[in-house]
């Protein structure tokens, strides 16, 4: 912070100081050790019931919260969905879902293999997911 180096910083190659206005990354990003921002997408060929939309070991996260985004042809779904777990168990809450027409998907959530799992079951073979979540960790 500020325009000078603290005084315990012997070398620096910093040439100038400015705003961070936008990042842009194709990973996740990691929060001060306790959470992590990432982004999924699906594709689905099937309306096959629990489709994995993501998973993330119940070890290393208590919490996901996903904004997730449905495509199929020319519908629209969108929806947030929080998921938790207790190491046994988890737990759904779906909210603020707004639809074009009809619900694309529904979304159920799992513990499997030691991994907490964010699962759903398309109304139409093709659709497409894209996610933004949220992950905190235990």
């Amino acid at each position: 912070t500020g325009t000078t180096l603290a005084a315990n910083v012997v070398s620096s190659s910093l040439t100038s100081v400015g705003t961070l206005t936008s990042v842009n990354t194709s990973g996740t990003v990691v929060i001060n050790g306790i959470g992590t921002l990432g982004t999924q997408t699906l594709t689905t060929s099937t309306t096959a019931v629990d489709q994995i939309i993501d998973s993330v070991p119940i070890a290393t996260y208590r919490v996901a919260t996903y904004r997730i985004s449905v495509t199929s042809g020319s519908s629209y779904q969108y929806t947030e969905v929080s998921i938790m777990q207790d190491g046994v168990n988890s737990y759904i809450n779906e909210i603020n879902t707004m639809v074009s027409g009809v619900i694309l998907a529904t979304f159920t959530a799992d513990i499997s293999s030691g991994n907490m799992r964010l699962l759903t079951t398309p109304v139409n073979a093709v659709t497409v997911y894209k996610t933004v979540s949220v992950l905190v960790a235990v």
